[in-house]
């Protein structure tokens, strides 16, 4: 039987995770155990503990890998130069040969989890909000390998072709972040490729208590998007975590979650969690199939 719901893993890089070889060795157990994926926070800061950049920890893993999809999640574009993502996206995506998937939004959906003084970035979420999706434009333009002209209410971009253009056709795939209640999150998430929900609060209390998003209705959410043009096989990227071990009742948990219209399962780690625990967890493998 062929599982049609994807499970990657997703990892802190922080603290013993913030060495890139380590990162790399990781990502070759992970490989070798049989994830689909392979995605890592992307922050600048931590509190008080060490960091890894994103794109150097996957740029080590492209090339130390040949199967597994990997990527950021979430690349905030407000705290981002486009025309630098476009340079680092370009080349993973060249690197990895074409495995590369780009999440979008705003930090964890927000930036608040890092000193914001710091970052040069507005401070007010409608604004920063309008100036992500004004960044997207621009990376999508740039992607293009067109001139790119663009004068917008917050960047001006006036360039050559930019080369090379990425390796994915018609371009790199993008998840982006929503909330069911933000209908400007809705509608930039169906435009792209995929959506990873943001949950509410209660809905992340159901989650953690469980340990998976069993509360959050997927046809609901489904349905939301494809009323804003998202297309039938668009993504839909739930993550939590339901090891160490996969129980029977995990299995049925993912495979409720599999019929509602999830196309990937991410188990996700804290930056807590002992190194040890994390190689076992990632040792064991995905869930095996139904």
């Amino acid at each position: 039987m062929v599982r049609l719901m994807k499970t990657g893993l997703f990892l802190p890089l922080f603290g013993d995770l913030a060495e890139p070889r380590c990162v790399v060795d990781l990502a070759m157990r992970a490989e070798d155990a049989g994830w689909d994926g392979f995605f890592v926070w992307d922050h600048i800061f931590g509190r008080d503990e060490a960091v890894c950049d994103a794109f150097v920890a996957l740029a080590a893993v492209a090339a130390m890998t040949e199967r597994m999809r990997l990527g950021p999640l979430v690349t905030p574009l407000a705290r981002r130069r486009p025309w630098v993502l476009a340079r680092q996206t370009t080349s993973v995506d060249h690197l990895s040969v074409g495995r590369l998937i780009l999440g979008i939004g705003l930090a964890d959906d927000g930036w608040r989890s890092e000193p914001t003084e710091l970052l040069e970035q507005a401070a007010e979420e409608q604004e920063s909000q309008a100036l992500l999706d004004e960044a997207l434009a621009v990376l999508l333009a740039l992607w293009s390998g067109k001139p790119v002209h663009h004068d917008g209410d917050r960047l001006h971009v006036d360039s050559p072709p930019f080369l090379p253009t990425p390796v994915q056709q018609p371009r790199i795939p993008i998840w982006a972040t929503s909330r069911a209640t933000d209908p400007a999150s809705l509608l930039r998430a169906a435009k792209v490729d995929g959506v990873l929900p943001i949950f509410s609060e209660r809905e992340t209390a159901a989650a953690v208590a469980s340990g998976a998003p069993d509360q959050v209705d997927m046809r609901t959410v489904r349905d939301k998007l494809a009323d804003l043009g998202a297309p039938p096989d668009h993504d839909l990227i739930l993550r939590g975590r339901l090891g160490p071990t996969w129980s029977s009742e995990s299995r049925h948990r993912l495979h409720t979650l599999e019929q509602a219209g999830a196309t990937w399962w991410l188990e996700t780690f804290d930056r807590d969690d002992v190194l040890q625990s994390v190689v076992e967890r990632i040792s064991a493998g995905p869930p095996p199939l139904q």
